[in-house]
């Protein structure tokens, strides 16, 4: 009999050093693989669709400023083939994955009549108090190699050596359509720092929800490992490996899907009321939710009317684009509504043609640092709570946002939005980090890193490197900086780095924490840096 211990052993440092490999593969502007790198004459490395112009005579670096014409830029052929090669080891690996839960036969028989809507119900009840973390969420506030994936704002987390897959997926990775990574044992949903023990069973929120046999008797899952077991033998129709327990809803039709790769095909439709799927081939096939939604046409015929009117109270001389932060399934749901009543558009990644952000808070109004939220601030747009959305939708028309514009983070910082939204809007408007120039120092990991450099540039200020800052320091009368920082990483072990004090020193620099960093944006105050 397989090893099932042994196999992860060899797996993990693997899939550890693949991670790291992605995160350096990663364009540093888009935050994803890179496509088509191309090589600036300043060595920065960008995906050839992320060079834009951004001068009157060509082009320039977003990073240190460098300008050039087209004509310099030069393929990178080389990192085409290390993508090519990364690409085909992930594929292999994954394929390995699939025989590391060691989850033995069963004989419950196959089926694919999901569980009722009443448990599914219970069961989105359940979770949604507990671990509401998903990807669309970063706390920024924890830096320092977190082996992440930098796809996204919220990053899989990569636990010394220990990678973490999905029982039915396979995937270590966390994304908008697999949501968070569950921990089970014995039925019982455990935190996070407890996952290592063994016979822990790790699941994607989507994969487990969507699983047509598990329910719930309480607060225990029940049938989850017969689930795993059925699934195990059942091929995804889209990707190959096992663990696929999503079928078509048509009892005829064999296909089966893993949820996250049912997500990426534009020809599967959805009932989310009844956790049910059809194929791309069934498509056209009615789903429960499109007989009730029937029975509604009538009742909701008489209100179109007042839609057309909710739909242009909010399009008359307004472009909204309303971006979500750190949202929940529940809130999530109610924004697409939202979106569907008012026309407006709705997006989940940061866009520079966002006007609010929508974010999660807690019980005392406090939101998580998610970039969305320090870009949000750094751009002068609004920053809103879920009363803002529930408001509109009571009242069926707009309401203003004064109410309800987040005050504060969970770290402390306060009146950044509204600081944020006031600048913004002054005659001669000025950027946070105007004339000022910021290094990087210590083991941020690389994905980091480069969010911590977007957010200096999108504050106007600018990122030099080493040779770049000492220059700066030899060159007093450059009156286009009037003064540079070196960041360094809280939770390195200084140590083991370029002593930051004497760079400080030998630069004429001021030294300061990350974490200050973050907080002079999260309140939209310099004075934090040069206190």
């Amino acid at each position: 009999m397989v090893s099932f211990d042994g196999i992860n052993r060899v797996l993990n440092p693997i899939v550890l050093h693949l991670k790291r490999m992605e995160l350096e593969l990663n364009c540093p502007i888009c935050l994803k693989l890179m496509d088509q790198p191309m090589l600036l004459p300043c060595d920065h490395m960008l995906c050839n669709h992320c060079i834009r112009p951004s001068t009157d005579d060509g082009l320039s670096c977003p990073f240190c400023r460098c300008s050039f014409v087209p004509k310099d830029l030069r393929s990178a052929t080389h990192v085409e083939r290390l993508l090519s090669i990364y690409k085909n080891m992930n594929s292999a690996i994954e394929g390995l994955q699939q025989v590391s839960s060691g989850i033995p036969d069963s004989s419950i028989p196959f089926s694919r009549t999901p569980i009722s809507s009443e448990n599914h119900t219970r069961r989105m009840h359940t979770h949604a108090t507990e671990n509401e973390a998903f990807i669309d969420q970063m706390d920024l506030s924890s830096p320092c190699d977190n082996g992440r994936d930098s796809n996204s704002d919220s990053l899989d987390r990569v636990d010394g050596n220990i990678i973490q897959t999905c029982a039915f997926c396979h995937s270590f990775r966390t994304t908008q359509a697999s949501g968070e990574m569950l921990h089970y044992l014995n039925g019982e949903l455990i935190p996070e720092d407890k996952s290592s023990q063994p016979d822990v069973l790790h699941v994607h929120r989507s994969c487990f929800e969507w699983a047509p046999q598990v329910y719930f008797s309480g607060e225990t899952v029940m049938n989850l490992e017969a689930e795993l077991s059925r699934s195990s033998k059942i091929k995804c129709g889209s990707c190959g490996l096992k663990g696929a327990a999503l079928g078509c809803y048509v009892q005829s039709c064999r296909k089966s899907f893993h949820v996250p790769c049912a997500y990426e095909i534009l020809e599967c439709r959805w009932d989310c009321e009844n956790f049910l799927l059809l194929c791309p081939v069934h498509a056209s096939r009615k789903l429960p939710c499109d007989r009730s939604n029937s029975k509604k046409s009538k009742t909701n015929s008489g209100t179109e009317a007042e839609d057309e009117a909710w739909k242009s109270s909010f399009c008359s001389g307004r472009d909204l684009v309303i971006c979500g932060s750190d949202l929940s399934k529940e809130d999530k749901l109610l924004l697409d509504k939202f979106a569907k009543l008012s026309g407006l558009t709705v997006t989940y990644q940061w866009e520079q043609n966002v006007t609010h952000v929508i974010a999660a808070t807690n019980e005392d109004g406090a939101c998580i640092r998610t970039m969305k939220f320090l870009m949000a601030i750094l751009n002068g747009i609004w920053v809103l709570s879920m009363g803002w959305i529930i408001a509109c939708l009571e009242s069926g028309h707009p309401v203003p946002e004064n109410n309800y514009e987040i005050t504060h983070d969970v770290h402390g910082c306060f009146d950044g939005p509204k600081n944020g939204r006031i600048q913004a809007t002054q005659r001669v408007a000025s950027k946070l980090f105007n004339a000022l120039a910021f290094h990087f120092i210590g083991f941020f990991e690389p994905s980091y890193k480069s969010k911590l450099e977007g957010l200096v540039i999108a504050a106007g200020g600018k990122v030099l490197n080493k040779s770049d800052l000492l220059k700066l320091s030899n060159s007093p009368s450059d009156s286009q900086t009037e003064k540079s920082f070196i960041v360094y990483c809280v939770d390195s072990v200084v140590a083991r780095l370029e002593d930051p004090d004497e760079l400080a020193v030998k630069a004429g620099a001021v030294l300061v924490r990350h974490t200050l960093f973050l907080n002079a944006i999260a309140a939209y105050d310099l004075h934090i840096l040069t206190a």
